[in-house]
């Protein structure tokens, strides 16, 4: 442009001497001013390009993340359509809790809503998580003949002192439906659904559970025993309804009456 000008300049000086008013293009340097607009123009639109090109190597996920595999390195030639890593989801962790069939009847609405605690070992230390069961998955698995629930724990990397991290080993106890008066005794205790109870009259008698749910050696039932009734927890050898029996503290009963006649007869 600056030559086009010295140009201009030049002929509007020469033309005043001149009775030729007409200067030619080429003498204005317009088709080198065009040339070089062009060029100018061109090198505007290539730095836009470059500029585009390098914003789309950047890639920014649409939620927080982290990256569970990276396929490609710094200086990696990729095209349209390639894989670049893999990424998981922060927001929330879901946590796919296997249940027997036959354990689905202890768990209020399915388990669905039902508080679940977690527990795993982390930095050493065993450390535990609050989450809750979200949905069933509706089927029966075909090889383990389990039932799946799936449990959510918000923003399982928020504490960065105890993270729950994807992949990590976990225990689970969900909070099953709540009973009513529940009895609790151990299982050695009983046998064909019966327990033996001591009556007042220092006589056995057999009661009929209505057992529940068999867990860690112990019986839960719902019905079958009474407040205050007393059983009987010594091994008895020939258990019979109505048979005597003695306990430990008519032993220590006839221990002190015999002590007592001896220091008489002192």
């Amino acid at each position: 442009r600056a030559q086009a000008h010295v140009a201009k300049a030049e002929w509007e000086r020469i033309k005043s001497d001149s009775s030729d008013s007409t200067a030619s293009e080429l003498y204005l340097r317009k088709p080198q001013l065009a040339e070089k607009l062009a060029r100018y123009r061109s090198a505007q639109a290539s730095v836009k390009r470059a500029k585009r090109n390098l914003e789309r190597t950047y890639i920014k996920a649409p939620y927080d993340a982290i990256i569970n595999a990276r396929t490609i390195s710094l200086g990696s030639v990729v095209n349209p359509g390639s894989s670049f890593g893999a990424l998981s989801a922060t927001s929330v962790a879901e946590v796919r809790l296997p249940v027997a069939d036959s354990e689905m009847q202890y768990l209020a609405n399915g388990g669905v809503g039902a508080t679940v605690t977690l527990n795993a070992e982390f930095a050493g230390k065993q450390t535990s998580w609050q989450a809750k069961v979200v949905r069933s998955e509706g089927v029966i698995d075909q090889v383990s003949r389990m039932s799946y629930l799936v449990a959510q724990l918000p923003t399982p990397y928020a504490n960065n002192t105890k993270p729950l991290r994807f992949g990590s080993y976990i225990n689970a106890t969900i909070e099953g439906r709540a009973l009513d008066n529940a009895i609790i005794v151990p299982h050695h205790l009983v046998k064909d659904k019966q327990i033996a109870i001591l009556n007042a009259n220092n006589t056995l008698s057999f009661k009929t559970l209505n057992i529940v749910r068999e867990q860690d050696g112990m019986v839960i039932a719902d019905q079958g025993l009474q407040l205050g009734e007393q059983l009987i927890t010594s091994a008895l050898e020939y258990p019979s309804e109505g048979m005597a029996v003695k306990t430990d503290e008519d032993d220590e009963q006839g221990e002190v009456t015999q002590l007592a006649l001896k220091e008489d007869t002192l």
